[in-house]
């Protein structure tokens, strides 16, 4: 599996084609009341579909280094025990599905890293071929002291150990992380809807004021550059938000 791309299920295309296809045509009608125009800006929702895509991705390697801070709690035990990595990982895998109702990421790669370490691959290229795929650099930390442990030679045991409990603190730092900018993403949805509701109000209050808006060049050319001051806005608060997840 590639982390670095996101594949929409079917339930997923209809319900996020549904819900920008409705969003762009309700806020181009409210800008400009002509049905014409909100048809014509459904070319918006493919882009908005790049964003969603976006937005599965990160969340896919959010949920990842979850699991797989769960992964690390696991084998720190089972090599504490005794343990060997090899032999550990099946153990993992049954701890996670203790833990984990149903397949999760983390199991089936846990399940593919040993299956190739059966199949003759050594655990530095097991390893390393699913950190390639991830693209996070709190897993390649992991696997780079892993490969330095079986590499050099040394205590590996007690060279995991210490570099899981760095790791897990790092991971569980991310999710805080995580959790500061979702309230910040939540302000930024809350703000982006409040001009459009401004819109709105001032239309059902005052119909015969916001008609010139509607019905003149100039009040279309308003209309038009507030829409792009609204998505600047709106564009430079996501980048600021996106730039600290």
């Amino acid at each position: 599996m590639d982390y670095q791309q996101y594949t929409f299920s079917k339930v997923e295309l209809i319900y996020y084609g549904l819900r920008n296809s409705f969003l762009v045509v309700a806020i181009s009608y409210l800008m400009y009341k002509n049905i014409i125009v909100s048809l014509a800006s459904l070319i918006f929702v493919l882009p908005l579909l790049k964003q969603n895509k976006k937005a599965c991705i990160a969340k896919q390697k959010r949920q990842l280094l979850l699991e797989f801070r769960e992964f690390l709690y696991s084998l720190i035990v089972c090599l504490g025990s005794g343990y060997s990595i090899e032999n550990s990982l099946p153990h993992v895998v049954q701890e996670l599905e203790m833990l984990y109702t149903g397949e999760t990421m983390i199991i089936e790669e846990v399940r593919d890293i040993h299956r190739r370490i059966c199949l003759g691959a050594s655990v530095d290229d097991a390893f390393r071929q699913f950190s390639q795929r991830t693209d996070s650099t709190i897993i390649h930390l992991f696997v780079a002291s892993l490969s330095i442990g079986i590499n050099q030679g040394g205590n590996l045991v007690e060279v995991l150990k210490e570099n899981s409990n760095m790791i897990i603190d790092q991971v569980s730092i991310h999710q805080e992380i995580d959790v500061i900018t979702a309230e910040k993403q939540f302000e930024l949805k809350f703000l982006s809807i409040f001009p459009f509701f401004i819109i709105a109000l001032l239309d059902y209050s005052s119909p015969s004021f916001m008609g010139t808006l509607y019905t003149t060049w100039l009040g279309r050319f308003g209309m038009t550059l507030a829409m792009l001051v609204i998505g600047t806005g709106i564009f430079l608060g996501k980048q600021l938000v996106d730039k600290h997840t």
